[in-house]
C-alpha cells in the first residue's frame, strides 16, 4: 500500500470557497480512480495549509491516476486559483 501527502497552502481570502470545492472537485477527483483505498482531509489549526492523505493500492494505481508525472500534484483546473504552494510525497504503508 501507498500513502500519498499532498499538501497544499491556500490564498486565506479563498477559504470558505476552496474548503466548499476541496471536498467535492479534489476529493471526488481522487476517489473515482481504480486501486484507490481510502482519503482522509483536513485543515492545520495554525495557518492555511491543507493536507489530504489517500490511501492506494500500489505505485501502479497512482501512476494510473495521476500520469508520467506521478511524483507531482495534481490540480483540478478550477482549484489552482486558491493555490500558493503545494507539495506531495509517498510512502509505503508497511508498518
Amino acid at each position: 500500500m501507498i500513502l500519498r501527502i499532498f499538501t497544499i497552502e491556500i490564498v486565506p481570502e479563498f477559504r470558505e470557497e476552496f474548503e466548499a470545492k476541496y471536498k467535492v472537485v479534489s476529493l471526488n477527483l481522487v476517489k473515482s480512480n481504480d486501486g484507490f483505498i481510502s482519503a482522509e482531509i483536513g485543515r492545520n489549526i495554525n495557518d492555511n495549509t491543507y493536507v489530504m492523505v489517500s490511501k492506494w493500492e500500489n505505485l501502479t494505481a497512482i501512476k494510473k491516476f495521476a500520469g508520467a508525472s506521478w511524483n507531482k500534484a495534481v490540480i483540478p483546473e478550477e482549484m489552482e486559483k486558491y493555490a500558493v504552494s503545494y507539495d506531495i510525497k509517498h510512502y509505503h504503508k508497511e508498518f
